[in-house]
């Protein structure tokens, strides 16, 4: 049973994180939340936060070495005229 209330939650959880995205981003929705890397060396670390931003997607992607920032990337993903970009 609360394997089940787990799982529902989750649905309704990212359901609710996708309202207000574009249709034609609607099967990238996956990405949403919050996501940290595995299998970094000690003392490395790394996550990406996927959210909707006005019909897009948009992420950042951070990498620490020791608790400081050694890298950081912005990104979006959005559905235009020609295409998903």
């Amino acid at each position: 049973m609360r394997t089940f209330l787990l799982i529902a939650a989750l649905i309704v959880s990212s359901s609710a994180l996708a309202d207000g995205l574009d249709p034609r981003l609607q099967s990238l929705d996956w990405l949403l939340g919050r996501w940290e890397r595995a299998g970094l060396s000690e003392g490395r670390s790394g996550h990406e936060h996927w959210q909707v931003d006005g019909g897009d997607l948009t992420g950042v992607g951070v990498m620490q070495r020791d608790g400081q920032t050694v890298f950081e990337e912005k990104l979006r993903i959005v559905a235009g005229e020609d295409g998903v970009f």
